[in-house]
């Protein structure tokens, strides 16, 4: 289906840390802080938490990691209209959709309680969107994110900085049932 996608899962579900663990650098071994950096590979989609020194040193313009600066913006209830977004084919309301900067392809990260699944949305209804909404066109590759929620009468349309779309992978597999407390987090910090 998505090798590629699907072959980084796994390291991307051993890299996300619940906010109960001691985090360390995942290049250096030093203590980190629940606040910590992020950095995010493009070859294998893996994020590494990281000191500030690791992410100073090992992140920028021909390096190996691309830093992952925190975004959480609030977009439209509105942004995605019932048509467009059955236009993208994508079987759940509740995903992720990052464009990949080696390919231009535009992944879909489905979150459940089994872990994440991935999908591709159609590429002509991708391009319609994000041609009549240039908010979408807007956001950066790999490192950030359209995080949509669609349950029910509930819309929600989120630019995101890609470490929270793992954050809501990893509180998917382990408490799925805390969902409306992470979109009232995003709520708070977007305020």
């Amino acid at each position: 289906m998505l090798p590629s996608a699907q072959a980084g899962s796994a390291r991307r579900s051993r890299t996300v840390r619940g906010p109960a663990q001691a985090d360390r650098c995942q290049l250096c071994s030093a203590t980190l802080g629940e606040r910590h950096e992020h950095l995010y590979t493009a070859v294998s989609g893996a994020l590494r938490c990281a000191c500030g020194g690791c992410a100073r040193a090992f992140a920028g313009p021909g390096g190996r990691f691309l830093r992952v600066a925190p975004c959480v913006r609030a977009l439209a209830e509105d942004l995605i209209d019932d048509a467009q977004w059955a236009a993208l084919g994508l079987p759940l309301g509740l995903c992720w959709l990052s464009t990949r900067r080696r390919d231009g392809q535009v992944i879909a990260c489905l979150p459940g309680p089994a872990g994440p699944s991935y999908a591709q949305p159609e590429a002509d209804a991708w391009t319609e969107l994000c041609a009549a909404r240039p908010e979408i066109a807007a956001i950066p590759p790999d490192t950030e994110a359209l995080l949509v929620r669609r349950v029910e009468s509930v819309r929600e349309h989120w630019q995101v900085s890609i470490d929270e779309c793992h954050r809501l992978v990893a509180l998917m597999r382990s408490s799925p049932f805390l969902l409306d407390d992470f979109f009232a987090g995003l709520r708070r910090v977007a305020s």
